[in-house]
């Protein structure tokens, strides 16, 4: 990321050196030992703040809070007219839903934990324009935190490709089999033209033991082997071991550490 005013910010040669050093290996304590360098209390937390943004890949994030410091941006939640401003703004209705525009009975339905699973499958109207859009030849990613309705999106997209691509299959892979779970019965109750059918729900350990089991890892193995020197008995003993046990290389549970799938 370019920052035009870092000579005037740090006037130190080694220490601008230093800063630009900083990538994606960097850890929080070797961070923290180039900053200590930096007098200014405000910069040194934005330098900090900054990096650790950079790392995770949120370098919309880093940018926010660059133009913050320098005047050209401010936390809408502290200037009440402005937040209002931005809940109505075109270029947010892609990440924000506003509750306040809620029915009464959206909101009751909200809060009564009887009606979970019927919460679950209502779709909001900033939520539909997401759960429609083409996307084409790119991946997207829905980010929000927890109980912010990604999984609603999800559901009604799956039911919604299903209905658009007649007779293929819709995939939705998840990080547990608990969830999967979950995401199938939420599917059988809105698919009601039967397109769950076509939904298949699974953990991403069962999907990548399927993938495995399908194409086998033979030629793999026998790759690594061929590629690791005689000297290293060690790991030619393992991979010989793997290749003659290939059927257990996937399983439930680990037979030296007893640990299970769900551990």
């Amino acid at each position: 990321m370019h920052i035009p005013e870092l000579e005037e910010w740090i006037p130190q040669k080694k220490l601008k050196r230093d800063l630009l050093s900083i990538n994606q290996k960097t850890t929080d304590d070797e961070i923290e030992e180039i900053l200590e360098l930096i007098s200014n209390n405000e910069l040194h937390d934005l330098f900090f703040e900054v990096f650790i943004d950079l790392r995770e890949g949120n370098i919309e994030g880093a940018s926010v809070r660059i133009d913050k410091f320098r005047g050209n941006a401010c936390n809408i939640f502290e200037d009440p007219e402005l937040l209002e401003q931005s809940l109505e703004a075109n270029g947010n209705s892609d990440t924000i839903v506003d509750f306040g525009k809620m029915s009464k009975k959206e909101v009751e339905l909200l809060l009564d934990p009887q009606k979970f699973e019927e919460w679950m499958l209502f779709l909001h109207p900033d939520q539909k324009s997401i759960v429609e859009a083409t996307y084409p030849d790119r991946p997207v990613i829905l980010r929000g935190v927890s109980g912010s309705g990604k999984t609603v999106v999800l559901i009604h997209r799956a039911r919604a490709l299903a209905r658009k691509y007649k007779g293929e299959n819709i995939g939705i892979i998840t990080l547990n089999r608990d969830l999967a779970k979950l995401i199938e019965n939420l599917l059988a109750k809105l698919c009601v033209d039967g397109e769950e059918k076509f939904i298949k729900v699974q953990a991403y350990y069962d999907y990548f033991k399927e993938v495995i089991d399908f194409f086998g890892p033979e030629k793999y193995l026998d790759e690594m082997i061929n590629q690791t020197p005689e000297e290293n008995s060690g790991l030619l003993n393992i991979l010989s071991l793997a290749k003659q046990t290939k059927g257990s290389l996937i399983n439930e549970r680990c037979e030296r550490s007893g640990e299970t799938l769900e551990d």
